[in-house]
């Protein structure tokens, strides 16, 4: 296993510590997780800076173009406001530096989450 299963690994397990988050998925490139979002239309996608396949900024712009469109957090690896404006500026709704992961996640996902449930659009019908 490699340390990015681990750390993947690890990250869900403490997600799912809490009762008002459901990890729907997990894709490890970028065309995965837009497949992924494509069939199961979660509420909100964390999406890493460097992907196998696309960087994390391409990633992001594919997300937000999805209809309706989730949340997407992007996870950087450091915390410097050039690469939050740019990742802001392709649609990501939030970063959160890979060293404060998960503790400021959490606060992040939820925030972003109650703010948004009563604003987000409803499911087209399928």
């Amino acid at each position: 296993m490699d340390e990015d299963h681990v750390f993947l690994d690890d990250l869900r397990a403490r997600l799912a510590e809490d009762p008002s988050l459901e990890v729907a998925g997990r894709a490890r490139t970028g065309r995965e997780a837009i497949e992924l979002t494509q069939e199961l239309r979660p509420d909100l996608v964390l999406v890493d800076a460097l992907l196998p396949d696309m960087s994390g900024f391409e990633a992001v712009a594919w997300l937000k173009e999805q209809r309706p469109a989730p949340l997407v957090v992007r996870v950087t690896f450091d915390g410097s406001r050039i690469v939050e404006l740019a990742s802001m500026k392709v649609g990501a709704d939030a970063c959160v530096p890979r060293g404060e992961l998960p503790e400021r996640l959490l606060l992040v996902l939820q925030d972003l989450l109650w703010s948004n449930a009563e604003t987000r659009p409803p499911d087209p019908p399928s």
